[in-house]
């Protein structure tokens, strides 16, 4: 009699429960960082404003459209974020 796809111990539910647990903590990690970034991050230059710096443009020499940019992408990464889980 053969048997196929039979996982020796059914440890293969277990390693893909365990990879989607970490998946999700690592992503809540990331998401948190980035939508309240803590001073390690801010230090480092790793904000949303850091990041786009090329697309935002100068604060001095443009500042209305210069904050329109950046409260635009900031939204717009954090109305993604929930996406990624998908």
């Amino acid at each position: 009699m053969h048997t196929v796809g039979v996982c020796v111990g059914g440890s293969l539910a277990g390693i893909m429960e365990t990879e989607e647990i970490l998946f999700t903590l690592a992503y809540i990690l990331v998401s948190v960082c980035i939508v309240c970034p803590p001073s390690e991050f801010i230090s480092a230059g790793i904000t949303v404003q850091n990041v786009l710096a090329p697309l935002l443009g100068s604060e001095q020499m443009d500042f209305v459209h210069f904050h329109v940019r950046r409260t635009t992408s900031t939204m717009l990464i954090h109305a993604v974020l929930p996406l990624g889980k998908l």
